[in-house]
Protein backbone atom coordinates (compact mmCIF):
# COMPACT_ATOMS: atom_id res chain seq x y z
CA UNK A 1 0.00 0.00 0.00
CA UNK A 2 2.86 2.56 1.00
CA UNK A 3 6.69 2.40 0.28
CA UNK A 4 9.64 4.59 1.53
CA UNK A 5 12.46 4.05 -0.82
CA UNK A 6 15.64 5.76 0.37
CA UNK A 7 13.84 8.59 2.26
CA UNK A 8 16.55 11.29 4.24
CA UNK A 9 14.69 14.20 6.01
CA UNK A 10 17.12 17.53 7.25
CA UNK A 11 15.15 20.15 9.34
CA UNK A 12 15.83 23.67 9.07
CA UNK A 13 17.71 23.86 12.43
CA UNK A 14 20.73 21.17 11.03
CA UNK A 15 19.11 17.98 12.56
CA UNK A 16 18.93 14.58 10.14
CA UNK A 17 16.26 13.03 11.08
CA UNK A 18 16.02 10.58 8.91
CA UNK A 19 18.90 8.83 6.66
CA UNK A 20 18.30 6.33 3.43
CA UNK A 21 15.33 5.26 5.18
CA UNK A 22 13.40 2.10 3.49
CA UNK A 23 10.23 0.10 4.51
CA UNK A 24 6.78 -1.30 2.59
CA UNK A 25 3.61 -1.35 4.11
CA UNK A 26 1.39 -3.47 2.75
CA UNK A 27 -2.21 -3.51 2.31
CA UNK A 28 -4.26 -4.95 5.34
CA UNK A 29 -1.15 -5.12 7.72
CA UNK A 30 -0.27 -4.06 11.17
CA UNK A 31 2.90 -2.56 11.19
CA UNK A 32 4.75 -0.98 14.09
CA UNK A 33 7.64 1.56 13.78
CA UNK A 34 9.69 1.10 17.02
CA UNK A 35 13.00 2.77 18.37
CA UNK A 36 14.25 5.29 20.77
CA UNK A 37 13.56 8.63 21.31
CA UNK A 38 14.19 11.01 18.96
CA UNK A 39 15.18 8.65 16.00
CA UNK A 40 12.60 10.09 13.62
CA UNK A 41 9.78 7.94 13.73
CA UNK A 42 7.69 10.89 14.39
CA UNK A 43 9.02 12.28 11.17
CA UNK A 44 8.47 9.01 9.09
CA UNK A 45 5.25 8.69 10.22
CA UNK A 46 4.31 12.36 8.79
CA UNK A 47 6.06 11.43 5.04
CA UNK A 48 3.80 8.45 4.89
CA UNK A 49 0.90 11.07 5.78
CA UNK A 50 2.20 13.81 3.31
CA UNK A 51 2.14 16.02 5.88
CA UNK A 52 6.36 16.41 5.15
CA UNK A 53 8.38 15.97 1.89
CA UNK A 54 11.45 13.84 1.99
CA UNK A 55 14.75 16.43 0.98
CA UNK A 56 15.64 12.47 -0.82
CA UNK A 57 14.09 9.78 -1.54
CA UNK A 58 10.09 8.95 -2.19
CA UNK A 59 7.60 7.89 -0.49
CA UNK A 60 4.86 6.23 -3.02
CA UNK A 61 1.72 4.48 -3.29
CA UNK A 62 1.84 1.82 -5.51
CA UNK A 63 -1.73 1.26 -5.90
CA UNK A 64 -2.89 4.92 -5.51
CA UNK A 65 -3.18 6.77 -2.61
CA UNK A 66 -5.61 5.23 0.18
CA UNK A 67 -7.77 7.38 2.33
CA UNK A 68 -5.45 7.82 5.38
CA UNK A 69 -6.74 8.62 8.87
CA UNK A 70 -4.03 10.60 11.65
CA UNK A 71 -3.85 9.56 15.05
CA UNK A 72 -1.63 12.51 16.86
CA UNK A 73 0.42 11.63 20.05
CA UNK A 74 -1.74 14.32 21.66
CA UNK A 75 -5.38 14.23 20.92
CA UNK A 76 -5.67 17.80 19.17
CA UNK A 77 -9.31 17.82 20.16
CA UNK A 78 -11.03 21.48 19.53
CA UNK A 79 -11.42 22.29 23.12
CA UNK A 80 -14.35 24.49 22.22
CA UNK A 81 -16.19 21.45 20.30
CA UNK A 82 -18.18 18.71 21.58
CA UNK A 83 -17.16 15.27 20.91
CA UNK A 84 -19.14 14.98 18.12
CA UNK A 85 -18.43 18.11 16.00
CA UNK A 86 -14.63 16.91 17.18
CA UNK A 87 -15.07 13.52 15.05
CA UNK A 88 -16.81 14.82 12.30
CA UNK A 89 -14.05 17.45 11.25
CA UNK A 90 -12.76 15.04 8.41
CA UNK A 91 -16.54 15.14 7.35
CA UNK A 92 -17.27 18.66 7.50
CA UNK A 93 -14.00 19.16 5.71
CA UNK A 94 -14.79 17.11 2.89
CA UNK A 95 -18.29 19.40 2.83
CA UNK A 96 -20.11 16.17 3.65
CA UNK A 97 -23.66 16.64 3.67
CA UNK A 98 -24.72 17.76 7.92
CA UNK A 99 -27.29 15.04 8.54
CA UNK A 100 -25.11 12.27 7.04
CA UNK A 101 -21.84 13.58 8.59
CA UNK A 102 -23.71 13.70 12.30
CA UNK A 103 -25.05 9.96 11.64
CA UNK A 104 -21.17 9.02 10.25
CA UNK A 105 -19.53 10.92 13.41
CA UNK A 106 -22.00 9.12 16.16
CA UNK A 107 -21.32 5.72 14.39
CA UNK A 108 -17.52 6.20 14.73
CA UNK A 109 -17.75 7.46 18.46
CA UNK A 110 -20.14 4.19 19.42
CA UNK A 111 -17.72 1.94 17.97
CA UNK A 112 -14.86 3.44 20.34
CA UNK A 113 -17.04 3.04 23.05
CA UNK A 114 -18.21 6.70 23.93
CA UNK A 115 -22.43 6.32 22.65
CA UNK A 116 -24.02 8.68 25.08
CA UNK A 117 -20.96 11.17 24.77
CA UNK A 118 -21.94 12.91 21.60
CA UNK A 119 -21.98 16.53 23.27
CA UNK A 120 -18.70 16.08 26.07
CA UNK A 121 -16.59 18.78 25.60
CA UNK A 122 -13.07 17.82 25.54
CA UNK A 123 -12.95 18.92 29.38
CA UNK A 124 -15.48 16.57 30.58
CA UNK A 125 -13.49 13.45 29.23
CA UNK A 126 -10.41 11.85 30.45
CA UNK A 127 -7.22 11.31 28.85
CA UNK A 128 -8.41 7.98 27.52
CA UNK A 129 -11.71 9.43 26.16
CA UNK A 130 -10.15 12.15 24.49
CA UNK A 131 -7.74 9.65 22.57
CA UNK A 132 -11.14 7.91 21.58
CA UNK A 133 -12.68 10.64 20.11
CA UNK A 134 -9.37 10.97 18.59
CA UNK A 135 -9.69 7.61 17.13
CA UNK A 136 -13.52 8.16 15.57
CA UNK A 137 -12.40 11.58 14.28
CA UNK A 138 -9.37 9.01 11.97
CA UNK A 139 -12.09 6.59 11.19
CA UNK A 140 -14.41 9.17 9.96
CA UNK A 141 -11.56 10.24 7.41
CA UNK A 142 -12.65 6.92 5.76
CA UNK A 143 -15.49 7.72 3.47
CA UNK A 144 -15.24 5.05 0.51
CA UNK A 145 -15.58 1.87 2.25
CA UNK A 146 -14.16 0.05 -1.24
CA UNK A 147 -10.94 2.26 -1.37
CA UNK A 148 -7.59 1.12 0.32
CA UNK A 149 -7.59 2.93 3.85
CA UNK A 150 -4.39 3.56 6.20
CA UNK A 151 -4.63 4.20 9.78
CA UNK A 152 -1.47 6.06 10.79
CA UNK A 153 -0.79 6.57 14.73
CA UNK A 154 2.02 8.17 16.71
CA UNK A 155 2.28 7.18 19.75
CA UNK A 156 -1.04 7.23 20.59
CA UNK A 157 -1.38 5.81 23.86
CA UNK A 158 2.23 7.06 25.61
CA UNK A 159 0.35 9.81 28.12
CA UNK A 160 -2.03 6.99 29.46
CA UNK A 161 -1.98 4.71 32.58
CA UNK A 162 -1.14 1.05 31.65
CA UNK A 163 -5.33 -0.16 32.25
CA UNK A 164 -6.21 2.85 29.94
CA UNK A 165 -3.45 1.65 26.82
CA UNK A 166 -4.66 -1.81 27.08
CA UNK A 167 -7.92 -1.66 26.61
CA UNK A 168 -7.57 1.14 23.80
CA UNK A 169 -4.97 -1.46 22.42
CA UNK A 170 -7.72 -3.98 22.23
CA UNK A 171 -10.07 -1.64 20.60
CA UNK A 172 -7.38 -0.85 17.99
CA UNK A 173 -6.81 -4.83 17.45
CA UNK A 174 -10.59 -4.91 17.05
CA UNK A 175 -11.10 -2.04 14.65
CA UNK A 176 -8.23 -3.23 12.37
CA UNK A 177 -9.83 -6.39 12.40
CA UNK A 178 -13.25 -6.00 11.56
CA UNK A 179 -12.71 -2.95 8.60
CA UNK A 180 -9.43 -4.72 7.01
CA UNK A 181 -7.30 -1.38 7.57
CA UNK A 182 -3.92 -1.06 7.06
CA UNK A 183 -2.33 0.46 10.37
CA UNK A 184 1.31 1.94 10.58
CA UNK A 185 1.56 2.71 14.55
CA UNK A 186 4.46 4.31 16.26
CA UNK A 187 5.95 3.44 19.43
CA UNK A 188 8.71 3.27 21.41
CA UNK A 189 6.88 0.09 23.67
CA UNK A 190 8.59 -2.91 22.97
CA UNK A 191 5.34 -4.79 24.79
CA UNK A 192 3.02 -3.04 22.95
CA UNK A 193 4.77 -3.52 19.38
CA UNK A 194 4.95 -7.56 20.23
CA UNK A 195 1.23 -7.89 21.09
CA UNK A 196 -0.35 -5.24 18.60
CA UNK A 197 1.84 -6.04 15.87
CA UNK A 198 2.25 -8.58 12.71
CA UNK A 199 5.31 -6.97 12.43
CA UNK A 200 7.71 -4.54 13.63
CA UNK A 201 10.50 -2.23 11.97
CA UNK A 202 13.08 -1.31 14.18
CA UNK A 203 15.19 1.77 13.89
CA UNK A 204 18.72 3.01 14.64
CA UNK A 205 18.95 6.26 16.80
CA UNK A 206 19.21 9.66 14.51
CA UNK A 207 19.19 9.60 11.67
CA UNK A 208 16.77 6.82 11.95
CA UNK A 209 16.96 3.66 8.98
CA UNK A 210 15.73 0.70 9.27
CA UNK A 211 17.98 -2.14 11.63
CA UNK A 212 15.81 -4.91 11.75
CA UNK A 213 12.27 -5.90 9.96
CA UNK A 214 10.60 -8.65 12.15
CA UNK A 215 7.57 -10.78 11.22
CA UNK A 216 5.75 -11.73 14.80
CA UNK A 217 4.58 -15.83 15.33
CA UNK A 218 1.06 -16.22 15.32
CA UNK A 219 -0.83 -17.09 18.89
CA UNK A 220 0.14 -13.97 20.68
CA UNK A 221 -3.49 -14.07 21.47
CA UNK A 222 -2.33 -12.25 25.00
CA UNK A 223 -0.21 -9.69 26.41
CA UNK A 224 1.30 -13.00 28.39
CA UNK A 225 1.13 -15.99 26.33
CA UNK A 226 4.61 -17.60 25.60
CA UNK A 227 4.15 -16.21 21.62
CA UNK A 228 3.89 -12.88 23.09
CA UNK A 229 7.03 -12.60 25.72
CA UNK A 230 9.27 -14.48 23.15
CA UNK A 231 8.20 -11.67 20.67
CA UNK A 232 9.36 -9.04 23.47
CA UNK A 233 13.01 -11.09 23.79
CA UNK A 234 13.76 -10.79 19.92
CA UNK A 235 12.15 -7.06 19.76
CA UNK A 236 14.43 -6.14 22.94
CA UNK A 237 17.44 -7.74 21.38
CA UNK A 238 17.07 -5.99 17.88
CA UNK A 239 16.39 -2.79 19.46
CA UNK A 240 19.46 -3.06 21.92
CA UNK A 241 21.25 -3.79 18.76
CA UNK A 242 19.62 -0.68 17.17
CA UNK A 243 20.78 1.94 19.85
CA UNK A 244 24.16 0.90 19.93
CA UNK A 245 24.44 0.81 15.80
Amino acid sequence: MIALENVSKRFANGVQALNDLSFTVSRGEFVSLLGPSGCGKSTALRLAAGLLAPDAGAVTYPDGKPEIGFVFQDHTLMPWADALTNARLPLDLKRIPRGHADARASAALARVGLAGFERAYPRELSGGMKMRVSIARALCSFIGAAQPQLLLLDEPFAALDEITRNALGDDLLKLWREDGLTVLFVTHSVSESSYLSQRVLVMTSCPGRITANIALASGRDSRLSPATIEAQRVISGALNTAITA
